[in-house]
């Protein structure tokens, strides 16, 4: 999304063409850039902080305990500061003091009314404050005279520049093309060119790698050929466009593959998303029963999972875009910032709850999958060190040897999923911000995450060729021109003996 105002005014408003815009606020690129960075960081400090909090006391049975599940809960509503000191303090203070009679004053049903109290006063108080208006009590006429200041603000500014360049300059509502002179506007066509580029072509290596050679013939495979198909139709579809809206300001290629594009953008981003997920799914099953997970996962389950994880999105994608229902409310917003040769999705509020939390459930899946694996193959690594003196039956050999190897893939594709958090997980924040403060995030800030995002597709190729020898030795054979070959179907891509 790109909204441009008119740089002969010398004050900016929100919305350039509605009336009663509040103004922007007066800050230059550079300390607007670095406050986005500072709140960001605190934003996702805060996510995955506190949601590691939440998954050891909950997930540890040796830390359910009444101070316990008050941090819990403090974590969980950390955003209402100060809430749940009191409470809190009043804990450690009967520990610290009375330590011997501590377990029967604070049991758990008390831990319990604590948290209650934490989440209910707040809701309640908040709820009645704002809802019903108390809050400008006495200070009606004062809200009146800002409105009626914003309003002569915007009618001031409202003339355009003879200097500006629209994206149609003969057509009447025009969208103004963005002010990059030629030097940032290559280098902006350079950088996302580079990442179009590389979705495209590392992911195609990726699927024609996993389908050609036979021993890449995996359940597991499967799904990551499958998601790098993904991956490179946003490469395709949806990269090379956005591309130009982010660079020019303008969208040249009508409304409805405006709403095709956008629909791709969602669908491509929850087929990722799902993939990720049922990868996850397999990763633990091989890792903590890796002799029994041969028959559990088959490939006609990997089957199924790759057919959830595209009819699902497509049919979301489809139903939310083609409908009209994304933006049910705002209809007048979604007319005033979607002028002529601009491709602007403003979805509402409840819309972009769901998306959050289809985003965050299957998130939060994986988080508590992958320390569940990580937490076995720590357990595993010890238990061979234990025997490695002694001499192992050939099962167990064998066992170790399966541990060993899903182990080293599980670690690698859990890098591919934390980089795919904290590509999406910006986007997704700003998304839910602007849907419930008023679309505030400036234009460049919203591109910004929008290409976060997208180049997590060109990352995944990267990740593999890091960390997989058989896909560095099957990219070799197919550069080289040997994938051409009969016999390179059956080529051994693995230089160790499993």
């Amino acid at each position: 999304m790109s909204t441009n105002p008119s740089p002969a005014a010398s004050e900016q408003l929100c919305y350039q063409n509605v009336t009663g815009s509040c103004a922007q606020a007066p800050y230059s690129p550079g300390p607007r850039l670095i406050l986005y960075t500072l709140f960001s960081l605190g934003a996702v400090l805060a996510v995955f902080g506190n949601l590691l909090v939440v998954i050891s006391i909950l997930h540890f049975k040796q830390l359910h305990s009444p101070t316990n599940f008050l941090i819990a809960s403090l974590a969980c509503a950390d955003f209402l500061v100060g809430v749940t000191v009191m409470p809190f303090s009043m804990v450690r203070y009967i520990a610290v003091t009375e330590p011997l009679v501590y377990p029967t004053k604070f049991t758990v049903s008390v831990s319990g009314t604590c948290i209650g109290i934490s989440w209910i006063l707040p809701l309640v108080y908040s709820g009645a404050v704002f809802f019903t208006g108390v809050h400008d009590d006495g200070l009606e006429e004062l809200t009146t005279w800002r409105i009626y200041v914003s309003t002569c603000t915007m009618s001031t500014n409202s003339s355009s520049s003879a200097s500006e360049q629209l994206c149609y300059q003969n057509v009447t509502g025009s969208c103004v093309k963005a002010p990059y002179s030629p030097g940032p506007r290559l280098i902006l066509y350079t950088l996302f060119s580079l990442g179009a580029v590389l979705a495209v072509f590392g992911n195609l290596l990726v699927v024609i790698s996993i389908l050609h050679f036979k021993q890449l013939h995996s359940p597991t495979n499967f799904l990551i050929a499958s998601l790098a198909c993904a991956d490179f139709l946003v490469g395709v579809t949806v990269m090379p466009f956005s591309m130009v809206r982010s660079v020019e300001g303008c969208w040249y290629f009508g409304r409805s593959f405006c709403t095709f594009h956008t629909c791709c953008d969602v669908a491509f981003c929850y087929s990722s998303l799902f993939h990720l997920c049922f990868i996850s799914i397999d990763r633990y099953i091989a890792v903590t029963e890796p002799l029994v997970y041969p028959t559990k996962f088959t490939v006609s389950v990997s089957g199924t999972c790759i057919g959830i994880s595209w009819i699902l999105p497509l049919v979301y994608s489809g139903a939310v875009f083609y409908t009209g229902a994304y933006d049910d409310g705002l209809e007048d917003l979604s007319r005033a910032v979607n002028c002529v040769g601009g491709c602007q999705t403003v979805v509402n509020q409840n819309w972009v709850l769901i998306d959050f939390l289809s985003f965050f459930i299957p998130t939060l899946v994986m988080i508590i999958l992958y320390s569940n694996i990580f937490l076995v193959a720590r357990q595993q690594a010890k238990k061979i060190e234990d025997t490695g003196g002694k001499i192992e039956l050939s099962s167990a050999s064998y066992k170790s040897r399966v541990a060993k190897r899903e182990r080293k893939a599980a670690k690698t594709l859990g890098i591919t999923v934390v980089a795919f958090m904290i590509s999406w997980l910006p986007y997704s924040i700003d998304s839910l911000i602007d849907a419930y403060m008023g679309f505030i995030t400036p234009a460049y800030i919203y591109e910004i995450c929008c290409w976060c995002a997208y180049y997590n597709s060109a990352m995944n190729p990267l990740i593999y060729a890091l960390f997989y020898p058989w896909f560095r030795k099957a990219l070799k054979i197919i550069m080289s021109g040997w994938v051409f070959e009969d016999s390179s179907a059956t080529m051994n891509l693995f230089s160790e003996q499993m």
